[in-house]
């Protein structure tokens, strides 16, 4: 999905997530970096962003699941401070509890992009039929071994 969007830079929103912005950047054929997290408490996070030049970019902030959207949305808040053109987010698991929504696209996002691991209207990477695969393969050779 993201490959239309001329991404330049894949950030991954902490340092823990750094293999999934690589990875991303490999197939997009862009820069990839992270941003420093410190969690102050369940709602409070203070990000701290690394060296990197987002100024008039387009930025894919990647993360495996967002919740309340308070991290993705300091990280787009951040991003756009310092000058991203256009950021778009993305997550495999969209849980978007409460307010989520409203907060990510309230800091400045583009687009928010989830799979369809849990259905809703942001669903637009369909990976229900790989996934239904990989378990329907793994009951068989546990039933058949």
């Amino acid at each position: 999905y993201l490959m239309n969007k001329n991404i330049d830079v894949v950030l991954a929103p902490d340092k823990g997530a750094t293999w999934r912005a690589e990875k991303a950047a490999e197939i997009l054929g862009c820069k990839w970096d992270f941003l420093e997290k410190t969690r102050i408490t369940d709602e409070i996070v203070e990000i701290k962003p690394k060296n990197v030049d987002v100024s008039n970019r387009t930025i894919a902030i990647i993360d495996d699941i967002i919740s309340t959207g308070g991290t993705m949305a300091k990280a787009v808040s951040e991003i756009k401070r310092q000058g991203a053109k256009e950021i778009y987010v993305a997550c495999t698991h969209g849980l978007f509890v409460g307010e989520a929504i409203d907060k990510i696209t309230a800091a400045g996002a583009t687009e928010i992009i989830s799979t369809d691991t849990i259905e809703n209207s942001f669903s637009k990477v369909r990976v229900a039929p790989q996934i239904a695969s990989v378990l329907r393969d793994s009951i068989f050779k546990l039933n058949y071994i």
